[in-house]
């Protein structure tokens, strides 16, 4: 039995030892035969491809397996058009509606990396100020900004301005409302001293 091993052992390492690349300079070498051939061009063309739906039959199973697959919407919309029953030709249906990126009208993204742009390029803001770029907006919300800071104080309210030293009294008149809303605490006897 020993030997029987040895020998199987011998046998498997002596076969992939002496493996060695094929000769192909001393071998002929015979291509391969395509016995089918390439079908290609030479077969039909589909039904789908000729008339730009998907048969009745098929259009039919997509649609009780998937309803809102392409091929069963496909189906339906030629279903109600009556192109099996009719037998009518390639239909291409076009749609003339704006497309999402002509209707917003948002333009392109601006270029975080270079920023210094950011002075030549228009904003998106409304038709009127559609010519400004954004550095000018920034500049004209800063200056409103600084004409409300400097305006005089003409329609402010008593209870904006600070009470002026020495007139009236201390407490301002917002103040005055504040502690008149207050709930009157009752005025309870002090304590006597014992």
């Amino acid at each position: 039995m020993r030997w029987l091993i040895v020998a199987t052992v011998i046998a498997c390492l002596s076969s992939t030892l002496l493996a060695d690349h094929p000769d192909k300079a001393n071998h002929p070498v015979h291509p391969r035969i395509d016995v089918i051939g390439p079908l290609g061009n030479w077969l039909p063309p589909s039904y789908r491809r000729r008339y730009n739906r998907p048969s009745n039959f098929a259009g039919k199973i997509s649609y009780y397996i998937a309803p809102s697959s392409l091929e069963a919407m496909s189906w339906q919309a030629s279903k109600q058009r009556d192109a099996y029953k009719d037998h009518k030709p390639r239909t291409v249906m076009h749609y003339f509606y704006p497309k999402p990126w002509e209707a917003l009208r948002t333009g392109p993204r601006i270029d975080t990396l270079n920023l210094g742009d950011t002075n030549t390029m228009p904003s998106a803001l409304p038709a009127f100020q559609a010519d400004e770029t954004l550095q000018d907006a920034i500049q004209k919300e800063d200056e409103l900004l600084r004409e409300l800071e400097a305006s005089p104080e003409e329609g402010a309210s008593p209870s904006d301005h600070p009470p002026l030293p020495g007139i009236g009294s201390i407490k301002g008149p917002v103040q005055q409302l504040i502690e008149g809303d207050k709930i009157p605490q009752p005025i309870v006897a002090p304590e006597s001293v014992k």
